[in-house]
């Protein structure tokens, strides 16, 4: 409700004693009060302080109201901020001081190998000799000939190095890595192992249970492993098509030269 404002000369003569009737009927013209031409003073005060009365109990309530909405206010922008700030883009620490070591194929001739270190091996680390190093070890291991296939990669301790990727020789095989130091004998002091990875195909799976559908002869050609299997779909109502396969035809599906439809 907006508060009507009186000229401050009205206002000082409704604060005399005696304000006259014109000045009563223009403080209540101001505050929006319909008079009739025979009212008397008297009613024309009684009317007029009504209103002001109304308009200070407005303008008391307004003051409460802002009070009580203003720690509110505060308390939602202070939401505001803490889930603006929580939505912010956080940087990703260099490092965890961890020890710990982790592979991943990237494709069936490349593996992504990633470490860290804590503190406590980083100050060993840095106290080497400059006739050990540290070594990435790469292995490949090798079921059928119960062996293992060696790379390695000497590191320099005053790069800020933490990643490497390796070319690894073949798909489909099992790698794993160890971190650790190499002694002037060329002996390998592993410090940590990582996880065994399996390195991807580079074509596509060949499936072993595949079925062929042959529209025109009604029928399903299964190929498994063992060899190919056909299959007889019932005839529908009203198909004029045959229920069988020619030798001619079978022969070239079975072969794999060509699907006929």
């Amino acid at each position: 409700m907006k508060v009507k404002k009186l000229e401050k000369e009205l206002l000082d003569s409704y604060k005399t004693e005696e304000p006259t009737i014109q000045e009563l009927r223009s403080i209540a013209k101001s505050l929006g009060i319909k008079l009739k031409r025979t009212l008397k003073k008297k009613e024309i005060l009684k009317l007029v302080q009504i209103e002001i009365q109304k308009l200070l109990d407005d303008s008391i309530k307004t003051k409460e109201n802002e009070k009580e909405k203003s720690p509110k206010k505060v308390k939602i922008e202070s939401k505001i901020k803490t889930s603006l700030k929580s939505n912010e883009a956080k940087e990703v620490p260099k490092n965890y001081n961890k020890d710990r070591i982790k592979m991943i194929p990237v494709n069936p001739n490349w593996v992504y190998v990633y470490w860290d270190f804590s503190k406590k091996t980083k100050m060993k680390l840095n106290e080497l000799s400059k006739k050990n190093k540290l070594s990435l070890r790469m292995v490949q291991i090798l079921e059928k000939e119960d062996n293992e296939r060696t790379f390695e990669k000497n590191l320099s301790q005053k790069e800020l190095v933490n990643n490497y990727f390796f070319n690894v020789p073949q798909e489909l095989s099992k790698y794993k890595a160890y971190l650790g130091i190499k002694d002037e004998k060329c002996g390998f002091h592993p410090i940590i192992e990582s996880n065994k990875v399996i390195t991807p195909s580079s074509s596509l799976k060949k499936a072993d249970k595949e079925e062929w559908l042959i529209l025109k002869e009604n029928k399903i050609l299964k190929n498994k492993s063992k060899g190919s299997k056909i299959k007889v779909i019932e005839r529908l109502l009203g198909s004029s098509e045959k229920s069988f396969v020619s030798e001619d035809k079978l022969e070239t599906i079975i072969s794999g030269k060509g699907l006929i439809l």
